[in-house]
């Protein structure tokens, strides 16, 4: 499983490199973190960030591409859309949020395989370490089409790095 995660975030940087967006964000955290079944994993997260495509005091509006992947086997693959608000007189710390829909894999659970269509939100604050790098920490959640939390209900806490070019 390992293997497949890593070909995967090889290939996603391999083709965002040839993009001319403006950031990478990469994550590591726990997913199904209120899991009453204790599934609790390891989680990856690679993003891509387009240049701004609204600018405003408040909001500043990217594309975005996302795949999070866990140990278990579970994989999350989707467009949206990612907002950055810079908050404090200084602009040193942010909020960030995305609203994402794609394919969510259910690999790690063979008995009830829900594969399917999905949303992904997240949502997070953090801190500019210099005009290209930040750090952050985001609590990012997928949810049925419907907007329930039943299938699959997953919440995931990511430490994330993001990177600017």
């Amino acid at each position: 499983m390992a293997n497949h995660i890593l070909k995967t975030m090889i290939a996603t940087v391999m083709m965002g490199s040839a993009a001319s967006g403006d950031e990478f964000a990469f994550g590591v955290g726990w997913d199904d973190l209120f899991d009453a079944h204790g599934r609790e994993s390891m989680s990856v997260l690679i993003e891509y960030h387009s240049d701004p495509i609204y600018q405003s005091p408040w909001f500043n509006v990217s594309l975005l591409a996302v795949i999070q992947a866990d140990n278990r086997g579970d994989v999350f693959a989707g467009l949206g859309v990612y907002n950055l608000s810079d908050i404090g007189r200084a602009g040193r710390y942010f909020l960030e949020a995305s609203l994402a829909v794609g394919h969510f894999d259910q690999g790690g659970h063979r008995d009830i395989r829900d594969n399917g269509t999905r949303w992904r939100t997240s949502l997070g604050g953090g801190v500019h370490l210099n005009e290209r790098r930040r750090v952050s920490l985001t609590l990012d959640h997928i949810l049925d089409m419907d907007f329930k939390n039943y299938n699959p209900g997953s919440e995931t806490l990511h430490v994330r790095y993001t990177v600017g070019f």
